[in-house]
């Protein structure tokens, strides 16, 4: 499968997992995914967390698109948030993100190229693990000593590249309802692994995968497969039982996301942080 196939997938799946993420109405600003999206400077603010002054910006990837950004906290442990195939894009991750401020960290979500306000490459292949990189080098220039990329359902797959790809530099990777372990997510010309089961082999860093028993996009062997081929000992496996897929993995059975996260995954998670970011 092609980067771009792969991009599309994301897209196109967004409607099948809208239900089992932390979502908003689909009333607000929509934008034709091949075509440039309006500058933040002029476009009006969408899904803005509930925490202090939070800062829409513009990120621009190396030789690729504008991303749309939300930058929140401050302190020297960073989080980049990615957000899987719904075409909310940063918007799934709103309900958490005043949660993970108040433990400390700058947190950094952004719109995947060619999702809600992100431009879109006018030619070539998208390279979602370069949008992953810009997150990290602005949250590098803000002043984050620590770094952790924490990835949603199919935005996991990039999420797990990032820990195993030589031009990365992050401290940790969290990946919640790990998917498309064998899909290409670089393009042909960008650096190798391009594929989570390949990264993971390469993976220097700790990766935390967590999924449940029932969810059909994250197949728990999946999972296993990708932990048991992880390089690096210090990373760790969650499968809860029943049904829980990306973002709502963090609360405890029964809650809906509009509460804090919470519950027993949710608090191995910032264990899991605390240890390595």
């Amino acid at each position: 499968m092609s980067i771009r196939h792969a991009a599309g997938l994301l897209a196109a799946v967004g409607l099948l997992l809208s239900g089992c993420t932390s979502s908003r109405d689909a009333a607000g600003p929509t934008t034709d995914p091949v075509s440039s999206a309006p500058n933040l400077t002029t476009g009006p603010p969408r899904c803005l967390p509930d925490v202090g002054d939070p800062e829409l910006i513009d990120v621009n990837v190396p030789d690729g698109p504008r991303l749309s950004a939300l930058v929140a906290g401050s302190g020297p442990r960073g989080l980049v948030l990615v957000h899987g195939a719904s075409g909310e894009g940063r918007c799934t991750w709103e309900r958490q993100i005043p949660t993970l401020v108040e433990l400390g960290f700058t947190i950094l979500a952004f719109d995947h190229a060619c999702v809600a306000d992100s431009d879109c490459p006018s030619g070539g292949e998208v390279d979602l693990v370069a949008d992953i990189g810009a997150g990290v080098a602005e949250l590098r220039a803000r002043g984050a000593g620590r770094i952790g990329v924490i990835g949603a359902s199919l935005g996991t797959a990039e999420t797990v590249v990032s820990a195993g790809a030589p031009d990365f530099d992050v401290d940790a990777v969290i990946a919640l309802s790990p998917a498309l372990p064998t899909t290409d997510v670089r393009p042909p010309d960008a650096p190798e692994p391009r594929n989570a089961a390949a990264a993971a082999t390469l993976a220097d860093v700790p990766v935390l995968y967590v999924t449940s028993e029932q969810d059909r996009v994250s197949q728990v062997e999946d999972a296993q497969a990708l932990f048991d081929a992880t390089m690096d000992e210090r990373s760790e496996l969650i499968v809860i039982p029943g049904f829980a897929h990306a973002q709502l993995l963090v609360y405890p059975p029964g809650a809906g996301p509009d509460t804090p996260p919470s519950g027993d995954v949710f608090d191995r998670v910032v264990a899991f942080l605390d240890r390595y970011v």
